[in-house]
This record gives structure tokens, sequence and C-alpha cells, in this order.
């Protein structure tokens, strides 16, 4: 006759000494269940992809900003010009890379303070 101590196999989802199972951290927890979620995944490459450019760009492409070419005013994007240009002539893409560029390190931490400390009704 057995008692119910006897049937008690432990706690539900803990693992046993003899389980064979390796014990996860709580990184390796967060980190499978940021993989399972496509849509952060497709943000974090993303984002990966826009540091990058804003890091390199200005090396890549190698136009002054503030460069102004009258006759070139208010162009529409081409292969020279991929975004275009404002009414002064200057290239839109490299003063974007450097807007992006002056405000990533101090956007950055901010939008991470915000997202983390926002109530939990928003």
């Amino acid at each position: 006759m057995s008692t119910r101590e006897d049937q008690f196999d432990g706690p539900v989802g803990l693992q046993t000494p003899g389980s064979g199972e390796q014990h996860r951290s709580l990184g390796q927890d967060v980190w499978r269940q940021f993989k399972k979620h496509k849509g952060a995944v497709v943000s974090m490459f993303l984002l990966a992809f826009i540091v990058i450019a804003t890091i390199f760009g200005p090396w890549l492409y190698g136009v002054d900003p503030y460069a102004i070419d009258t006759a070139n005013a208010s162009a529409p994007p081409s292969l020279g010009n991929p975004l275009g240009t404002d009414n002064l002539g200057r290239d839109v893409c490299p003063v974007c890379s450097w807007v992006v560029a002056s405000h990533l390190p101090s956007g950055s931490p901010r939008c991470c303070l915000a997202s983390s400390s926002a109530p939990a009704w928003a």
C-alpha cells in the first residue's frame, strides 16, 4: 500500500537532478522567446541596418552634406542623389545620415527608458 508521499514527484516544471536537461539562464530564456517573435527579429535587423548605415554611411557615400548646388535645386531622386535634393541643391541622403548619427546616441537611451517606464495601461 502506497502513501500519498510516495506518489509525489515534486513540483510541476522543476527539473530533477537526473532528468538530463540543462538549466537555462534567464538570458537564454529571453533570447529563446525573442527568436520566436518574427516581428521582433525583423525589427532587430532593421535597427541594426540603420545603425550600421549611420556609422559607415558618411565614409561610403562621401558627399558633403552642406555642399550647395543651386543648379540641382529641388531635383527628384536619381542615381547621383538617391533621396533627391532640397531647395538649395543639397543632397538629402547625407543630411539624413548626419541627423540620425547626431540623434542616435541621445535618442536610444531615452526611448529605452520611456518604454521600460510606461504605465501598464499604455
